[in-house]
């Protein structure tokens, strides 16, 4: 509340002067419901933006794995919109479209003792978003690791003539061995497809 005092043609609170004219209890109505509106503006200002942090919007191509209070819950949710509550649920959005990754250039010895250098393309895609979130941190330096494992096994098979002239059959044996690899697996990734280059 503020202190009034009654001056003919003013009206002095707090050492502010003001000219309405208005008696002290008038000025103090006038004070409490402009504050009453300063509460209720910060009050809904508050409720916006916990309603906006609250509300995710997720394309066709994307599951979101929401996290309660540090579990999994409810498995992947899909495309459209989802509703959280933003202090207590955690959302991690995952992509289920192919990812082309490039792999950086290897040096390779064949089985007849030839130094080449192999650089490659994978091509992946998420099958399972939970595992893919909860079995590992970072899915990409996984797959990057395992193809380029993969490709420095399969190639070292062969001879160099071999690697020239059946990059058919050696890009066939990439994609089944990164196919049935049980970490990739475990992770709830899929292998759609490789291409080397030399």
């Amino acid at each position: 509340m503020l202190a009034t005092t009654r001056v003919p043609g003013t009206l002095k609170a707090s050492g502010l002067q003001w000219g309405l004219g208005l008696s002290g209890q008038e000025a103090v109505a006038v004070d409490d419901r402009s504050g009453q509106v300063d509460q209720l503006a910060v009050v809904l200002l508050v409720v916006l933006v916990g309603v906006a942090m609250s509300v995710r919007i997720l394309k066709q191509y994307e599951r979101a794995v929401m996290f309660h209070l540090g579990k999994v819950r409810d498995g992947a949710r899909g495309l459209g919109l989802i509703f959280f509550a933003p202090l207590i649920n955690q959302v991690h959005r995952v992509s289920l479209r192919i990812v082309t990754m490039p792999i950086q250039s290897q040096g390779i010895i064949t089985r007849d003792n030839v130094s080449i250098d192999v650089s490659a393309v994978a091509y992946y895609r998420v099958d399972d978003p939970i595992r893919s979130v909860v079995a590992i941190e970072n899915v990409e330096e996984a797959i990057n690791q395992i193809a380029q494992t993969t490709l420095r096994a399969v190639v070292g098979r062969h001879t160099l003539d071999e690697t020239l002239s059946e990059t058919d059959t050696i890009n066939k044996n990439i994609r089944e061995i990164l196919d049935v690899h049980r970490p990739a697996r475990r992770l709830g990734l899929g292998a759609s497809k490789s291409e080397r280059s030399y």
